[in-house]
């Protein structure tokens, strides 16, 4: 088992709304169906390279900054042979008529990935988590909404290793097995330093904010089969 790429910037403690809010997801092209994703892979590339990001792009143009999309973009994925590529990518950008306040995602592939290269993400790795049937629980926390069901997506280096559907239930029990796992990693021992620090400190609701928060769960590579249930 393995912690790879892990960006937990977002799970943590802020009074900013966007991260105590739903987000728009990014989405995926799997057996020719195109799913939303509660993932955002590109997270690790722009983890990595910053200046990319459209934010800082010195094109004069600007990135609407929404509660619902802090991130600023919608990224489109596929896995074609095995393999994991992006089909798309759409900046929020504001309105051409400036007397509107509205928004409108721009698709801009072609500037920030400009070849056919660098839409191939052999540098990813990390657990897809594509949320299936209705929701059967709101949370008021980015993806933290319960579903009926889970297809899970492991990604190595690029390439489809495994896949497998979970129940509600199930996909909870494999969390649990991950926290577990996360609890030992630096990371987390970073948040608790972090936050064990205010007086109001509490591990319990610590523990439970990163849990429905779920950011572990791409990162975390454990095996898919070890368990399918809570029992």
């Amino acid at each position: 088992m393995r912690i790879r790429g892990l960006v937990v910037l977002w799970l943590l403690f802020s009074a900013s709304a966007a991260i105590a809010t739903a987000q728009a997801p990014d989405r995926i092209v799997y057996e020719g169906q195109t799913y939303a994703l509660h993932t955002n892979p590109l997270g690790q590339y722009f983890a990595r390279h910053p200046e990319r990001h459209p934010r800082e792009a010195q094109d004069g143009e600007r990135v609407v900054m929404s509660t619902g999309l802090w991130r600023g973009y919608v990224a489109t994925f596929a896995i074609e042979d095995d393999s994991m590529v992006l089909l798309d990518f759409e900046v929020l950008r504001p309105s051409d008529d400036p007397d509107e306040m509205s928004t409108r995602l721009v698709s801009e592939i072609e500037r920030f990935f400009e070849t056919p290269e660098s839409r191939i993400l052999d540098w990813y790795s990390g657990i897809m988590v594509i949320p299936q049937g209705e929701m059967i629980h709101y949370v008021h926390l980015a993806y933290a909404s319960v579903y009926e069901s889970y297809l899970l997506l492991r990604i190595e280096d690029g390439s489809l290793i495994d896949s497998v559907t979970f129940s509600a239930d199930e996909f909870i029990g494999f969390k649990q097995r991950q926290f577990t796992v996360f609890r030992e990693s630096d990371e987390y021992q970073e948040m608790v330093e972090y936050y064990s620090q205010d007086e109001d400190y509490d591990q319990d609701f610590l523990n439970q904010f990163i849990f429905d928060g779920g950011g572990f769960v791409e990162s975390v590579m454990i095996d898919f089969h070890e368990t399918t249930s809570t029992d």
